[in-house]
C-alpha cells in the first residue's frame, strides 16, 4: 500500500517545483516522458473550459446567416481566452491578438465585401502569427526563414491535441482525488479510446445519416437532429481552441536565425545614389515636358497604365531602402542619401497619384480606384516614415511594428471611410443636374447596382440626382433587398441600416 501511495505521490509536484509554462500543467501521463519531441505538455482546467466556450462561440458564429456580431463576439472571445488563460505569454503575442481584437468589431459594421476580406484576413494572419510565436520568440527579429519552423508546428497540434486533452483531464482528476482514474484504473483505456474515436465516429455518423434516411430518421427521436450538426461544428471549434494553445505554448528555437553580414557604408552610398540619380531623371524630365496635346481617353489611358508602374517602382525601392537601412551603420551622408531618396520616390508616388485622379475624373470612381489611392497614400506615409528613422535608433525590430501600426490604421480609416458609399456618392456627384440620360462613361448605372449594402443609403439619399431613364430600374433594385433588419447574432450596422432606408424608401 505505502509504494502505491509513493507512487501517485510521485507524480504530483512538489510545492516549491515551478509550473512550467502558464496555462498549461507540466504532469506528463503515468508512462509518458517528457522528451525533446513529445514534451508531454497537458491541459488545465481552464485552457478544457475554455475549449469549451470557444466550440460554442465557433458553432454560433458558424451558423449565423451572416458576418455580423457573433464573428465579431468570436474573435473577441478568443482572443480574450487566449490572454486570459494565459496561453499565449509572449509579449509580440499578445499584441498581435489586440490588434485582431481591434478589427473584429469592423465585422459587424461594414458589409462590403472587399473590406470584409481584408478585415478576416488581417485577423486570420495576426491570430495565426501570436500562436506561431511559441512562448519567447519576437516577431520581426528573426530571418524570414525562421517563420518555416514555427509556421510548421502549427501542423503537429492536429496530432498531439487528444494526448494534449487526456493529460489535462488526468491533471484535473488527481486535483479533484480522482487517482484511480487519473493513474491506472481499468476504465482509463476505455475512456482514451471512446476520447481517441469521438471525433472519427461523429463525421462517420454525419455522413451514414446523410446517405441513408432510415438511419437519419434515427436522429429525429431526439428532436430535429440540428443538434448533431452544432456538436460536431462545436467540437471542431474546441478542437482548433486546443490546437492553438498547444503551439503558443512551445518553445520554438532560433536555430534558423543568421547572422546578417553589414554593409560598408561606401557600399551602402553607391547603392542608393543611383535609385537617386535615376529617380532624379525622371522628376526633372517631367518638369521640363511640354503639356500633352493628347485626347482625353488617350491621357486617361495613359494615366491608368502609368500609375501601377510608377506604384511598383516605389514598392521595389522602399524594400531596397529597408535592406540597406537594416545591413549598413548609419553615418551622415547616407542618411542624407536615403532621405533624398524618400523625397524623390514621394515625388513618384504624386505623379502616380495625379494620374489616377485624371483617370478617375474621366471615368468615374471604382473600388479599385479608391483602394490603390488609398494605398498609394499609406505607401507615401512609410516613406515619410523611413526617412524619419534615419535619424532615430529604432531596430529592425521596432521598425516592423511601426509598420505594422500603421497598417492597422490604415485599414482602420478604410473601415471608417465606407468605400461603397464614398464611391456611390462621387460617382452621382458627377451626374449633371435634372439629367435625363448619362452615357456610360458619366455614370455607370450597372456598376452602381452592385455595390454592397453600405451604399444603399447613399444611393436613396440621392435618388433624385439619378438619370430620370433609370430612376425605375434603381427603384426596383432597392425595394427587391431586404427590408427586415437582421437582429441577434446576425445583425450587422451596415445591412439593417440598408433594411431601414429601403423600407422607409418603398413605402413612400
Amino acid at each position: 500500500m505505502s509504494s502505491v501511495t509513493a507512487t501517485l505521490h510521485s507524480d504530483l509536484p512538489n510545492p516549491g517545483d515551478p509550473l512550467g509554462p502558464p496555462g498549461l500543467s507540466q504532469l506528463p501521463a503515468p508512462g509518458v516522458r517528457a522528451t525533446k519531441n513529445r514534451p508531454g505538455l497537458a491541459a488545465t482546467a481552464a485552457t478544457l473550459a475554455g475549449s469549451i466556450v470557444a466550440g460554442v462561440a465557433f458553432d454560433v458564429a458558424t451558423f449565423s446567416a451572416q458576418i455580423g456580431v457573433s464573428s465579431t463576439v468570436l474573435v473577441l472571445v478568443v482572443v480574450a481566452l487566449l490572454l486570459g488563460c494565459r496561453i499565449v505569454v509572449n509579449r509580440s503575442g499578445q499584441i498581435l491578438l489586440l490588434g485582431a481584437a481591434t478589427v473584429a468589431p469592423w465585422l459587424m459594421v461594414r458589409a462590403n465585401a472587399t473590406t470584409t476580406s481584408i478585415n478576416v484576413t488581417v485577423i486570420l494572419f495576426a491570430m495565426v502569427a501570436a500562436v506561431a510565436l511559441g512562448t519567447h520568440r519576437t516577431a520581426f527579429s528573426a530571418h524570414a526563414r525562421a517563420w518555416i519552423e514555427p509556421l510548421g508546428n502549427l501542423l503537429m497540434p492536429a496530432v498531439t491535441v487528444w494526448g494534449f486533452v487526456w493529460r489535462g483531464l488526468a491533471a484535473v482528476a488527481r486535483r479533484s482525488g480522482m487517482t484511480r482514474l487519473a493513474d491506472g484504473d481499468r476504465s482509463r483505456p476505455v475512456l482514451r479510446g471512446l476520447l481517441l474515436a469521438l471525433p472519427g465516429v461523429a463525421f462517420c455518423a454525419m455522413l451514414l445519416a446523410s446517405a441513408d434516411s432510415a438511419f437519419a430518421s434515427l436522429f429525429g427521436h431526439f428532436g430535429d437532429g440540428a443538434w448533431v450538426g452544432h456538436t460536431i461544428v462545436a467540437a471542431i471549434g474546441a478542437t482548433i481552441f486546443l490546437m492553438a494553445a498547444i503551439a503558443a505554448t512551445t518553445k520554438v528555437p532560433d536555430a534558423l536565425v543568421i547572422e546578417r553580414r553589414r554593409r560598408h557604408p561606401a557600399e551602402a552610398i553607391t547603392l542608393v545614389g543611383c535609385y537617386v540619380a535615376l529617380y532624379s531623371v525622371f522628376v526633372i524630365s517631367r518638369l521640363l515636358s511640354p503639356p500633352s496635346t493628347a485626347s482625353a481617353t488617350e491621357l486617361s489611358d495613359a494615366a491608368r497604365t502609368g500609375f501601377f508602374q510608377l506604384v511598383t517602382v516605389a514598392g521595389l525601392t522602399l524594400m531596397v531602402l529597408v535592406w540597406v537601412r537594416g545591413r549598413t551603420d548609419s553615418t551622415g551622408a547616407l542618411r542624407w542619401m536615403i532621405v533624398a531618396a524618400c523625397a524623390l520616390t514621394l515625388a513618384l508616388v504624386g505623379i502616380a497619384l495625379h494620374r489616377l485622379d485624371s483617370y478617375r475624373q474621366r471615368f468615374g470612381l471604382t473600388e479599385l480606384r479608391l483602394s490603390t489611392t488609398w494605398f498609394s497614400w499609406w505607401l507615401g506615409l512609410l516613406f515619410v516614415l523611413l526617412a524619419a528613422s534615419t535619424f532615430m535608433r529604432l531596430g529592425r525590430n521596432r521598425w516592423s511594428w511601426v509598420v505594422a501600426a500603421s497598417a492597422l490604421a490604415w485599414l482602420s480609416a478604410w473601415n471608417v471611410a465606407n468605400t461603397d458609399a464614398r464611391i456611390a456618392a462621387a460617382n452621382i456627384e458627377r451626374i449633371p443636374a435634372k439629367a435625363t440620360s448619362v452615357s456610360r462613361d458619366g455614370f455607370d448605372s450597372e456598376f452602381a447596382m452592385l455595390l454592397s449594402d453600405d451604399a444603399v443609403p447613399t444611393i436613396i439619399e440621392h435618388f433624385d440626382r439619378l438619370p430620370s431613364n433609370r430612376q425605375a430600374d434603381f427603384r426596383s433594385w432597392i425595394c427587391s433587398g431586404k427590408q427586415t433588419a437582421p437582429t441577434g447574432r446576425s445583425w450587422n450596422a451596415a445591412v439593417s441600416a440598408a433594411a431601414d432606408a429601403r423600407r422607409a424608401f418603398c413605402e413612400a
